[in-house]
Formats: C-alpha cells, structure tokens, sequence
C-alpha cells in the first residue's frame, strides 16, 4: 500500500506551475501547496491521478493522508472510483472519517497498543478497546508522524526487536486490521520527522522481518484467525491468552509479556475433548496431563501461536523408523571405530 495526499504537495507540483490552474490553490505553506478541496476541478483531477496511479502499478491500496479538509460526500465519490479500477483495492486512511474506508482509524489506537507493548508487565486492561465498533479498526504501534515504537522501546532499556515480535505477533493473531509502517521490520528508530521516515536499510538482519511474514502467513492462511470468535481467557499485566475459533478450526495465542515463564492451564471446556495444543512458532506440543489440564507453559516475551487439534497420540511409525536410524548410526560408527583399530595394528 501507499499513501496519497489530498493535499499539502511539493509547491514544485506540476500543477502548481499550470498558471491555468492557479484557483486550485488554497495556500501555501511550509514548502507546501494546499489545494481547494471544494473545487470541483480539483476534485476530478485527484480522482483521475489516483485512478491512473493504481492502474499503473501493482499495488493492493492506499492510504489516503491529509483529508481533514475534504467533504465525505467527495472522498466517497474518490473511493469507489478507486474500487472501480480494481476489484479487491483497500483503502483507508491515517485521520478520522466518516467516509466509506475498509477499515477505521482512532488516533489513540496506537498510543493504546505501544503503551503496553513497549515494556513487560504493562497494564494491559486496554488491550481490547480499540476492537469495538462497526468497522474493522487499524492496530497498530507504529506511526511515521510521531516517536517510532522502537524509539519508546528503547527508551524503557528494552531491546526492539524482542518488543516488536511480541507486539506484532499479538497484533496480527486479534481481530481489527494489523497495519505495519514503512520500518517497523527493521525496527526503524526515531523521535520526530525526518528522523522517523529514514531511508530503508536493506543489509539489515532479517530475523524480525522472518517472523513478521511467518505470522502474517498464519493470518493469511486461516480465516479464524482473520474474522473468526474472539475470546479472552486470561489478559493481567501482560499475560494474555485468548482463543479464535471458526467451523472448522481453533486457534489459542498466549503471550507471555511478562518478565519471567508463565503457565496457564486450560480445561476440556475450553479445548474441547481429546485434544492437544500444536504450538506453530516454537513447535510446543501440550498434551491433557493426570490432573485432566493442558498446561501451557512459556518463557517471558515471548507468544505462541497454538493450534488446537485432536490427540491421535504418539506417531508409532515415525518413533521406530528414528529408533532404527540411530541403530544404523551407532552400528557405522562402531564399524568405524574397529576399522580403525585394526589399521593402527
């Protein structure tokens, strides 16, 4: 996705240089052009520009920024127009509207979000706030506009990346809408522009950018997790564990922000039963145990994504086809070892 601006362009625009177009200009500001957003020839020729812009490059949305100016009834018209040029485009926007966007933005969504994942045992009561109302709402802990995440993080004596994997795996497992800025998968710093929108560093380490795409692949991949049932089982002081459920599938996530190893036990009525818990980021099976629980236990900062699936038991084949490998491995290394006795005789 990328942004387009309704207003506020370079004053080097080419339209602010068409003499015959001098009554699109609102004012000017800061280096600035501020267009007329109630002309109506300003408006056809936004509409025109962003559609000729989706058209041309394969992009999947926009969104569209400084828009506090321009009438709903006009971004609307902008929006379906948008829609029309190609099928499946998302649109949404970084201010308030009470136009047509796929999903919702609240200025305070962030500041919600960064607040309890910047540090480990935060208050996390908030967590679920933002996911109220009609629309999807963007979650987010990141903004190009103010302090990046990375930088309050930082500020806490934590380490960003850590942060940035707890938040975003947690993000991307809830309902609403994940938004990752432009720098957050290489935990760009900054407290104030320019500082915040720095050039892409592309010779970064790629750890945080691999799991971002493995969580987001699990998103992608399972509709529970993107529109399924969303519910909390356990949300105190950074210690939260909730499950998403559809028809067919199951999902529990806990993450674990708190500064020392969790264990959460769930029951039958939670699970369901015959079950066990698959864990798909670190590869933790959770079996019923004699106290007829699943123990859930994990170590601080960290999340887990579980996926809840019938107990068929241990794999037989595979235990005596590995047991056989290590016989076979044992048995050519003694042959080694003998071999080699007899040649130093």
């Amino acid at each position: 996705m990328v942004d387009f601006p309704l207003y506020n362009v370079s004053i080097n625009h080419e339209w602010a240089k068409d003499l015959a177009k001098k009554d699109w200009i609102a004012s000017t500001s800061n280096g600035q052009i501020q267009w007329d957003l109630t002309n109506k020839d300003v408006q056809e020729a936004l509409i025109k520009s962003a559609s000729d812009f989706i058209s041309t490059y394969d992009i999947g949305g926009v969104r569209l920024t400084n828009i506090a100016d321009a009438e709903t009834e006009f971004i609307n018209t902008l929006i379906s127009a948008l829609k029309d040029t190609k099928r499946s485009f998302y649109i949404i926007s970084n201010e308030e509207s009470d136009a047509n966007f796929d999903a919702s933005f609240s200025p305070i969504t962030a500041d919600i979000y960064r607040n309890i994942f910047k540090n480990v045992e935060m208050d996390s009561s908030k967590l679920i706030e933002p996911l109220s109302g009609e629309k999807p709402n963007q979650i987010m802990v990141d903004s190009l506009e103010t302090r990046r995440f990375t930088f309050d993080s930082a500020s806490e004596n934590m380490f960003p990346p850590t942060r940035l994997k707890m938040a975003m795996g947690a993000l991307f497992m809830m309902p609403g809408i994940p938004v990752m800025q432009y720098g957050s998968e290489i935990a760009m710093n900054g407290e104030a522009k320019p500082d915040t929108h720095q050039i892409f560093n592309f010779k970064t380490d790629e750890e945080l950018i691999n799991y971002i795409k493995n969580v987001q692949s699990l998103r992608n991949k399972s509709s529970a997790l993107r529109k399924g049932d969303f519910d909390v089982i356990k949300n105190e002081n950074g210690l939260f564990v909730f499950t998403r459920t559809s028809d067919k599938e199951k999902w529990v996530i806990m993450a674990n922000n708190t500064g020392e190893t969790q264990r959460v036990d769930l029951t039958p009525e939670q699970l369901g039963k015959g079950k066990m818990l698959n864990g798909i980021l670190y590869e933790e099976k959770v079996r019923i145990n004699e106290k007829d629980v699943y123990p859930v236990i994990l170590d601080r900062e960290m999340l887990e994504v579980f996926q809840v699936r019938n107990d068929e038991g241990f794999n037989i084949p595979y235990i005596v086809t590995l047991g056989l490998v290590w016989l076979l491995f044992i048995g050519f290394v003694v042959v080694i070892i003998r071999r080699g006795k007899v040649r130093r005789q």
